[in-house]
């Protein structure tokens, strides 16, 4: 269970703010591109399709006292990698 990393995909549906989790493991977290990524979320949470918001995507890594991070398609892979480092080094330090 180590393995699994949990996503919060944060949207509007219907008007509603909602939050869905999903889970992934960390190897096919990092083997997946920009666009594999955004199949998978597509995947597990269908029902985003049926919004304007799969047309207009932002992934972005959100923290607490620091500003959004945009999660771009030509950066993706060492992206996710550098947050797995920082999320790991980060329960280290708890």
């Amino acid at each position: 269970m180590d393995d699994l990393v949990e996503i919060q995909l944060q949207y509007d549906y219907y008007c509603q703010s909602q939050v869905t989790p999903i889970f992934i493991s960390k190897e096919d977290l990092v083997s997946l591109t920009y666009d594999g990524f955004l199949s998978r979320v597509l995947a597990e949470v269908p029902h985003i399709t049926k919004t304007n918001a799969a047309a207009s995507f932002r992934f972005s890594i959100m923290q607490r006292d620091r500003p959004d991070i945009g999660i771009s398609a030509k950066f993706f892979n060492s992206q996710i990698t550098r947050l797995l480092i920082m999320v790991r080094e980060q329960l280290m330090c708890v």
